[in-house]
């Protein structure tokens, strides 16, 4: 018998040698892919988690927003709202009370970095008899949600809004501003948005306690769309 007929040669041999190597790299190949692609999954869901989180708890907060501070004694009028396009601060009554003291201040900021925007909140205690949306400049802050783009705040003012103006003529539409003068009281609306990457953070509105504007609630409801700026 000859050596062929007896078994493997060494070139045979070698040959499935090679061919057992790759086909063991492309399935470790695909499980590390497999391994990859599931880890990334799990990192987008969790990002989402922790995004409507964070925005739901703007929206409840917001919910409860007041324009001025109520009478207290000793107190004076003060406005509890003002903004700018990097964030704004507000102040509600402390969860479990109603409307009316004890209030709490909160400013919500967006702290933008190189892989997206940190939006981060402070909280801390008004004072009836002197009520500062200051008192929140040595707060503490801490982040409400990451977000992978760069974050841009809007308000959305009732027509021929200004300090002491009357309500703007019917027919007018309300529109959207870079910043908010306390004066005017509460906007309609907040508006988070990411200009340049709008796949990356959806553009979501936020109606303001009893400033609530049935204009944002959807989007999907006669006019909401075109008045929100969406």
């Amino acid at each position: 018998m000859s050596g062929n007929d007896a078994g493997f040669t060494l070139l045979e041999l070698l040959v499935a040698m090679v061919v057992l190597a790759l086909l063991m790299t492309v399935l470790v190949a695909g499980s590390r892919l497999a391994g990859n692609m599931q880890a990334a999954v799990e990192r987008r869901a969790s990002a989402l988690g922790d995004l409507a989180l964070g925005l739901d708890q703007l929206r409840w907060r917001l919910g409860d927003a007041l324009p001025v501070a109520p009478a207290a004694a000793g107190g004076r009028p003060a406005p509890l709202f003002v903004g700018d396009g990097d964030g704004f601060r507000f102040a509600a009554p402390r969860a479990g009370f109603e409307r009316g003291w004890p209030l709490v201040a909160f400013e919500v900021r967006v702290v933008r970095g190189p892989g997206g925007s940190t939006l981060a909140l402070k909280a801390a205690p008004l004072d009836p008899k002197a009520p500062d949306l200051d008192v929140l400049d040595d707060a503490q802050a801490r982040p409400l949600m990451q977000v992978g783009a760069a974050l841009a705040v809007a308000y959305l003012a009732r027509p021929g809004a200004r300090p002491g103006a009357r309500p703007g003529a019917p027919g007018q539409r309300p529109t959207w501003r870079k910043d908010w003068d306390g004066r005017l009281g509460l906007p309609l609306a907040v508006r988070l948005a990411a200009p340049d990457a709008p796949a990356a953070f959806p553009t979501t509105l936020l109606p303001l306690g009893a400033e609530k504007s049935p204009l944002c609630a959807s989007e999907n409801q006669g006019g909401g769309s075109a008045a929100c700026g969406s």
